[in-house]
């Protein structure tokens, strides 16, 4: 911990000429991972104070996003993300599936599906993951047929669910007792190119 304040301290005060991108980075990157999001993003807008010339890269506010959602500060993590676009940072995949899946996790669905066609409409293409983040997010939420509207949305789509995904569908048609859809689907896998795996075997065994 001694370490990385005297490298923060060295890097804000003691170096003669403006620090480049890459030593901010590995500056923000190790706050990141030793639970100090709120220092990195100091940092952060600090370098964005300084002009068009020395905005911070996108990876650099993907980490920042990041750390902050592990770190419970998912507020923050979603002005961080508008301050970026604002900025003329354009977010990836990685973005906006980091922020999806937060707003899922804190049941906020439909500020999801508002974070999903504003990626849509930006020419950015939701992958399996994110895919997954809404399917568990309806899961939990109790909205089956959200469910069903996006497991189709995926098959029209071409993309097969991965198995964590299957698991999720698994898990709330067993607790919600949709023991007849639970078999269909468990059913339906080998056609859909999955072979169960272990925790999907627990979940058939139980809806036989």
């Amino acid at each position: 911990m001694m370490q990385m304040e005297e490298a923060l301290n060295m890097l804000l005060y003691r170096m003669p000429e403006l620090p480049d991108s890459i030593s901010y980075s590995i500056i923000i990157k190790s706050l990141c991972d030793n639970g100090r999001s709120q220092c990195a993003l100091d940092l952060l807008r600090m370098k964005a104070k300084k002009g068009a010339d020395h905005y911070p890269g996108l990876v650099a506010y993907n980490r920042v996003i990041n750390g902050l959602i592990k770190e419970g500060e998912l507020s923050k993590a979603c002005s961080l993300f508008h301050e970026m676009m604002q900025q003329g940072v354009v977010p990836n995949v990685v973005t906006y599936s980091s922020i999806i899946d937060a707003l899922c996790k804190a049941g906020a669905m439909d500020k999801a599906e508002v974070a999903l066609r504003q990626m849509v409409g930006n020419g950015v293409r939701p992958d399996i993951f994110t895919y997954t983040s809404l399917i568990h997010g309806y899961s939990i939420s109790g909205q089956f047929e959200e469910v069903v509207r996006l497991l189709e949305k995926l098959r029209s789509q071409g993309v097969k669910p991965t198995v964590f995904t299957c698991n999720t569908v698994m898990d709330y048609l067993c607790k919600h007792g949709k023991i007849k859809e639970a078999a269909e689907f468990f059913y339906s896998m080998p056609e859909k190119g999955h072979k169960p795996n272990s925790l999907i075997l627990y979940y058939a065994l139980w809806v036989r």
